[in-house]
C-alpha cells in the first residue's frame, strides 16, 4: 500500500496543477540552496513514511487519489468477474440449445422415416385398390356383355318360330341395333373359320365328327359365334371338330 501511495504522489507532482502550485511557491523558496532543492527532488522520487508531508503534496490529495484508484481497480475486477459469469452462463445456454437441437434433429429423422414408410404403404394401397377396381369393372363389364349376348341368342331362337315376315324383320332390326351397340362399345367377334385348327382358348367343342379326310381337331362347323372384349374372351365360339374314325382290326 505504501508503494502505491508513493506512485500516486509522483503522479500528482507530475500533473499541471502541482506544477503551477510549485511555481507560485517558488518565490518564497528562492533563498533555499541548490542542495536543498536537489534533496527535495530526491525525496519526491523516494517518498516513504514521514517524507509524505515534506514532498509538498497534501496528504488529503494522496488519500483521495489512492481511494479513486482502489475504486477503479475494484470496478475493473468486478467487471471481469461479471463477464466471466456471463460467459459461463452463455456457454451453458449454448450447450442446452445444442442438446435441444440434437433432440429435435433425431425426432425429425424419426418422423421422416415414419412418413416415408406411411407414404410407401399408402402408395401400395392406392395401387392395390386401383387394380382391384379395374378388375371389378372388367369383370362386371364381361358379365354385362355376356348377358346381352345371351339375350341375342334368345332372339335368334325366337326368330326360328316367327312366321310373320314383318314381325320377323322388326325383331331382326332390334337384334342388329343391340349387337351394333355392343360392337361399338369394344366388343369384337372372334374370327373362327371352318377348316382352321381348333383353339381351346377361343373355341368350345360341342361335338365331334369322324373324318378320315380332315386332320383331327380341324373345325368342321361353327355353331355359335364367339366374342371378346379388350383381349379377353367374353364367350367362346361353339364349334364341331373332326376326329379320326376308329379302324376295325383285321381278322
Amino acid at each position: 500500500m505504501k508503494e502505491e501511495k508513493e506512485k500516486i504522489i509522483v503522479e500528482i507532482e507530475g500533473s499541471e496543477v502541482h506544477q503551477k502550485d510549485k511555481e507560485n511557491s517558488a518565490g518564497k523558496e528562492k533563498e533555499k540552496s541548490v542542495e536543498g532543492v536537489s534533496s527535495s527532488e530526491g525525496l519526491s522520487e523516494n517518498l516513504s513514511g514521514e517524507s509524505l508531508l515534506q514532498s509538498g503534496v497534501p496528504e488529503s490529495a494522496v488519500e483521495e487519489k489512492f481511494a479513486e484508484k482502489r475504486v477503479f481497480e475494484g470496478e475493473e475486477a468486478e467487471d471481469i468477474d461479471s463477464l466471466k459469469k456471463k460467459v459461463e452462463l452463455l456457454t451453458r445456454k449454448v450447450e442446452e440449445l445444442t442438446s435441444e437441437v440434437e433432440k429435435l434433429r433425431s425426432l425429425s429423422e424419426e418422423y421422416k422415416t415414419k412418413w416415408i414408410y406411411t407414404f410407401s404403404e399408402y402408395e401400395n394401397y392406392r395401387r392395390r385398390v386401383k387394380n382391384e377396381i379395374e378388375i371389378a369393372l372388367r369383370e362386371n363389364t364381361i358379365k354385362i356383355l355376356s348377358n346381352f349376348l345371351n339375350a341375342i341368342d334368345s332372339i335368334d331362337s325366337a326368330l326360328q318360330y316367327i312366321k310373320d315376315e314383318e314381325t320377323k324383320k322388326g325383331v331382326e332390326l332390334i337384334r342388329k341395333i343391340i349387337l351394333d351397340s355392343l360392337l361399338n362399345s369394344g366388343l369384337k367377334e372372334i374370327e373362327v373359320k371352318e377348316g382352321e385348327k381348333f383353339s381351346p382358348e377361343k373355341c368350345e367343342v360341342i361335338s365331334f365328327e369322324f373324318s378320315d379326310e380332315l386332320e383331327e381337331g380341324t373345325i368342321i362347323k361353327v355353331v355359335r359365334k364367339g366374342f371378346e372384349f379388350n383381349g379377353r374372351v367374353v364367350r367362346p365360339a361353339q364349334v364341331v371338330v373332326a376326329k379320326k374314325s376308329e379302324q376295325k382290326p383285321e381278322q
